[in-house]
């Protein structure tokens, strides 16, 4: 059975972490788990310091980066959101 490993050019290098973005076996992807993504500056995307230290956390707009992630991540698989099916499907 073929198997291929996801390790986009678009998301931050997963090896580092010693594992990929994914795994396809077959017709299946597997994907590892994902965090919000840091955006341009640096910054993990829906997090904002305040000058008085106080961190506020956006959680839509985390989940908005993640859900980014996954359809990068499926992409490079040759998949994409309308095929995923989450555990408890």
């Amino acid at each position: 059975m073929d198997r291929r490993i996801i390790i986009s050019g678009e998301l931050d290098d997963p090896r580092s972490f010693h594992h990929s973005h994914a795994v396809t076996v077959g017709h299946l992807i597997f994907v590892s788990g994902l965090v919000v993504r840091r955006n341009e500056l640096g910054n993990v995307s829906g997090t904002s310091r305040w000058p008085d230290g106080t961190i506020t956390h956006d959680g839509t707009r985390q989940f908005e980066s993640i859900i980014e992630s996954l359809e990068i991540i499926l992409h490079d698989a040759e998949s994409d959101l309308s095929k995923v099916m989450a555990e408890g499907s």
